[in-house]
């Protein structure tokens, strides 16, 4: 029996709780990938909090183009916390990573 294919793989299905190992080394790639693709939202909403709270606090910093930086990082935090999770599972799910298996010589000509 085999599950829907992802990314034009199939494998057989599984269901254990305990000692799930997989012996496809495609598998663990896509772990890390993920696993590093998750950071990137994470902490750039980290860092736009830093932001938004240095201009807060500090009163030197209020000033017009400091406010332009905020208004920057009140839209990259939006789309930190709204966009990118969805980019990241869209890549993970249906996305091809670059690896060495899966980049194809340019036809150029």
């Amino acid at each position: 029996m085999t599950i829907a294919p992802l990314m034009g793989r199939t494998s057989p299905a599984k269901n254990c709780t305990v000692h799930c190992t997989s012996e496809d080394p495609y598998d663990t790639e896509r772990n890390y990938w993920t696993l590093l693709l998750l950071l990137f939202p994470v902490f750039t909403v980290f860092g736009n909090i830093l932001v938004l709270m240095s201009v807060y606090k500090e009163r030197s910093l209020q000033t017009v183009t400091n406010y332009f930086i905020v208004s920057l990082a009140v839209a990259d935090l939006l789309l930190a916390s709204f966009v990118m999770p969805f980019a990241v599972y869209y890549l993970v799910r249906f996305g091809e990573f670059c690896s060495a298996r899966t980049i194809e010589p340019l036809n150029v000509g």
